[in-house]
């Protein structure tokens, strides 16, 4: 597999080499890379199993640390795990490894949850104090 140097990379004929590499990735058969590879290609669901089992239980506990409650993890994983089937076919070996790539989505969908929780408790709040200001204006 040819690795492009620091100075490469730019250009549609780079990007064909990159795809071409990508396609080119043959992991290990019971490698995550190997079964993201699979549901990508075929919809693999037995490799996507083999990932559900694999990472799910990772994930809550890292969602977790995140501090998400059992229940959101547990949630949130499942979420994860979705977007998995649904983009794998985005995977780059060449850009990250499949952990690398899982946990990223996880962080990210972690931080989306978190914003609209915040959201929604400063809602109330933001409601409150804008009506408090609009009758602060009307009132002087």
């Amino acid at each position: 597999m040819t690795m492009l140097g620091a100075d490469e990379g730019l250009g549609p004929a780079s990007d064909a080499l990159r795809l071409a590499e990508a396609r080119s990735f043959a992991p290990d058969e019971s490698s995550p890379g190997a079964w993201i590879v699979a549901i990508a290609q075929s919809r693999d669901r037995t490799a996507f199993a083999r990932l559900f089992q694999t990472f799910t239980p990772k994930l809550k506990t890292f969602l977790m640390r995140r501090g998400a409650s059992e229940e959101g993890a547990e949630e949130l994983a499942q979420e994860v795990m979705l977007g998995i089937w649904r983009k794998a076919a985005q995977f780059d070996p060449l850009r990250a490894t499949p952990a690398s790539w899982i946990y990223a989505i996880a962080r990210n969908l972690s931080v989306d949850a978190h914003r609209r929780e915040r959201g929604a408790r400063e809602a109330p709040m933001a409601r409150l104090m804008k009506a408090r200001t609009l009758s602060l204006v009307f009132v002087t």
